[in-house]
């Protein structure tokens, strides 16, 4: 399965996004900065060429369908990546601490 970056037109140009710029990636969450790409190709897809060898159809009714076509930008950017900092997980935590506290426990 693909990964893409999405954006749209407008967006490309304004950022001056083509080849051999270099875009940083932030968590929206946060604003932190998670990785640098270096884009090689700045392209506009077959989305329904993309639904049908992805998804399996371009039918509407299939819920990543329906974001591909309504939702995901028009064009497609891709590139080397380059990692600063790891996605935090906000999820769960007061429950990934007390597991973390119970195994800890158990293996002292």
């Amino acid at each position: 399965m693909p990964i893409c970056l999405d954006l749209d037109k407008a967006t490309i140009e304004n950022s001056k996004i083509e080849p051999g710029a270099r875009v940083t990636l932030r968590d929206f969450r946060d604003d932190r900065n998670l990785c640098i790409m270096t884009v090689e190709d700045v392209y506009k897809p077959d989305k329904h060429k993309e639904a049908v060898e992805v998804f399996g159809s371009d039918d509407e009714l299939h819920p990543a369908v329906k974001y591909l076509f309504r939702t995901a930008g028009e064009y497609y950017v891709g590139g080397k990546l380059e990692a600063i900092d790891r996605l935090m997980h906000y999820d769960y935590v007061a429950l990934r601490c007390m597991y973390t506290n119970q195994s800890a426990q158990t293996l002292g």
